[in-house]
């Protein structure tokens, strides 16, 4: 009876040593069961491990495509979902069973796509399948059992393959991984409300992106991800859009795997032991950062892409130029323009511009023709009301002498307009009776073609 205590006690220490440890011949893949808040690792098909009982379980299978090995793993609302690698078959790990839920096929469609959760729903962005990248966007239908097609407004995004994506609130953050062009330094969002897509300029690869290659060196949390080299970790918060740099305690790399309530979930690969090649353990984050409000913000991890604004200001500023060089330089052109008149006179300056040029043969009685018509506006006025103009007050002239110096500036007036601009004598200076007196006779110096500034 005392040996058979020992023996059990003996087989009983060694369980839990082996449960501590958790070694594995074959790398398992590590899940997070929400429901019993505990890390799952799958052997294979058809054995967990379970940390928190710390016991194996069998696990009852239904038939599905493909290899255990090629399904991704996902929380949906509690719910533990595997999907598989290229869309299609959707499994369920529930009370030990791996149960399927999906009346699809191996689409073999969406290699390498991002595989994410949104409101309780599973949605695969992008991918590779049938010798095409894909920037098509996923769901499938819990009820109907089959994948739908979701419509985006596809704002010139790129085949996503292979890359990051993270949901905040109601949005999906996605950068990093392959595309079917060039490499760029854009980080896209897409509004899950709307299906509306953004496209930000990101400092993630400018700046960092030796981090993000290496999806073994990052570490995924709720609002973002953590990565690290040898000297600091850095913390992408898409929440605040901000890069956190902290110290690194630890110089273990991240194993990749997930952070649950600061505490690190992995399998690491062991070099050290031939008999094992994988184990896995669980450790606070405290061991990499001591204190998490122990940070420097050092950059923002994207900004709005203000190309098309820049080139709108740019034409803008080009337009606001060439009008101030108009008011400044072509002052009388522009001005001519607006007000659609030929001539344009200056009160001040005493000058008459036609078409914006400087008329530079006015004499003064040219100008006092001109700054006669301007004080009856654009009226006629008596024809006499010009004596008074060309009077000399150094000798008493007849009436007959002053009408033929008035006619005689008229004539110099309507000569010197009409070089200038082509007009006839009618258009120059406008003659008409007095309605009230026919006697009187009346005129009216470029009607309707000049404006006085």
């Amino acid at each position: 009876m005392k040996n058979l205590y020992i023996y059990l006690l003996a087989l009983t220490s060694s369980s839990f040593i082996l449960a501590q440890e958790l070694k594995f011949s074959q790398k398992p893949t590590l899940i997070y069961d929400y429901k019993h808040k505990e890390a799952v690792l799958f052997k294979n098909d058809s054995v967990v491990l379970k940390t928190k009982q710390k016991k194996e379980v069998s696990i009852f299978k239904e038939s599905f495509p493909g290899n255990f090995s090629e399904y991704l793993y996902i929380n949906v609302g509690g719910r533990t979902i595997f999907v598989h690698e290229g869309c299609g078959p959707v499994l369920e790990f529930r009370n030990d069973s791996l149960v399927r839920l999906d009346k699809s096929y191996l689409h073999r469609n969406q290699f390498g796509g991002n595989l994410f959760a949104y409101q309780n729903e599973i949605y695969i962005l992008g991918g590779y399948g049938l010798f095409t990248h894909k920037k098509i966007l996923t769901k499938f239908d819990f009820e109907n059992k089959e994948w739908d097609l979701v419509k985006t407004n596809d704002l010139n995004i790129p085949a996503f393959m292979n890359c990051l994506s993270k949901v905040i609130e109601d949005k999906l953050y996605v950068y990093g991984g392959q595309t079917n062009e060039t490499a760029n330094h854009k980080l896209y969002i897409l509004n899950l409300k709307t299906k509306e897509w953004e496209i930000c300029e990101s400092n993630i690869f400018k700046k960092y992106g030796e981090l993000q290659y290496q999806k073994i060196d990052l570490l995924s949390e709720e609002d973002g991800f953590y990565g690290m080299n040898a000297q600091n970790i850095y913390y992408f918060d898409f929440k605040k859009n901000i890069i956190k740099k902290y110290k690194n305690n630890l110089t273990k790399q991240f194993p990749g795997n997930l952070i649950i309530k600061d505490t690190v979930y992995g399998v690491f690969e062991i070099k050290s032991d031939p008999s094992y090649s994988f184990n896995f353990e669980q450790y606070p984050l405290k061991k990499h950062i001591k204190d998490k409000n122990d940070y420097i913000v050092v950059d923002q991890i994207y900004y709005e892409d203000h190309t098309e604004l820049y080139s709108t200001l740019s034409v803008i500023f080009i337009l606001l130029v060439i009008t101030m060089y108009l008011i400044i330089r072509k002052k009388y052109w522009f001005i001519s323009h607006i007000y659609k008149t030929p001539f344009i006179y200056s009160i001040k300056n005493g000058n008459l511009f036609y078409k914006g040029k400087l008329i530079s043969v006015l004499n003064n009685y040219d100008r006092l023709l001109i700054e006669k018509q301007l004080k009856h506006k654009n009226n006629y006025f008596a024809l006499s009301d010009l004596n008074d103009l060309f009077s000399d007050s150094k000798q008493q002239d007849t009436m007959d002498v002053l009408i033929k110096r008035r006619e005689s500036k008229l004539n110099g007036f309507i000569k010197t307009i009409a070089v200038v601009s082509g007009m006839n004598s009618d258009e120059i200076c406008a003659f008409k009776k007095n309605e009230a007196d026919k006697r009187i006779r009346e005129i009216q110096i470029l009607p309707n073609a000049i404006t006085y500034i």
